[in-house]
């Protein structure tokens, strides 16, 4: 019978069919969003003040950019995971002859982290940042409560959605780019 594992496979194979760069593309997708995901929501947890991935400085937490030894082990993990899980759902379903799907899994777990740093870089870079009008704090909000908060940089349009966007594109397209490369 058909393996469930995170989700209906049968659903996964009518929005994206079982050719071997889609799926890498697909699980890239998920991969790149965990990795943000887990680097975010553990990364937190490290004890000294996150560091600009642009300039190695010390920030405030919560800023846009920011990155630790432990946000940067935990998007890692977090990609690797997505990558197993698609390798238990589709290994041995002989979708590739010439690569494994470990490999293949690899693949898409390297992609998806390589898309969270690049995350990283273009909220450092380009996400708009604010200052709070009411705590003083950073924020990626435009308003709080009712009030305009000033921008210190970045552009008002590069929004967190955009800049989510921008690095799964990119995740996508290095792990469509890798597959086409070696298989």
């Amino acid at each position: 019978g058909q393996r469930q594992v995170g989700g209906n496979l049968d659903e996964t194979d009518r929005l994206v069919g079982r050719q071997p760069d889609q799926l890498v593309a697909f699980a890239t997708a998920f991969a790149e969003a965990n990795a943000d995901t887990w680097a975010s929501e553990i990364g937190v947890l490290y004890r000294k003040l996150p560091r600009s991935i642009l300039s190695g400085k010390e920030i405030p937490p919560g800023a846009s950019g920011g990155v630790s030894p432990l946000g940067f082990f935990a998007s890692a993990l977090g990609a690797a995971f997505i990558g197993l899980l698609f390798a238990a759902a589709y290994g041995g379903s002989g979708l590739s002859p010439r690569l494994s799907w470990g490999i293949v899994a690899l693949i898409a777990a390297g992609s998806g982290f390589t898309g969270a740093v690049i995350d990283s870089f273009l909220g450092a870079a380009i996400q708009a940042q604010y200052t709070c009008a009411v705590t003083g704090r950073y924020t990626e909000r435009p308003h709080t409560d009712g009030k305009p908060n000033v921008l210190v940089r970045g552009f008002r349009w590069v929004t967190n959605d955009m800049v989510n966007f921008l690095s799964t594109v990119s995740a996508t397209l290095v792990s469509t780019i890798v597959y086409v490369v070696i298989r």
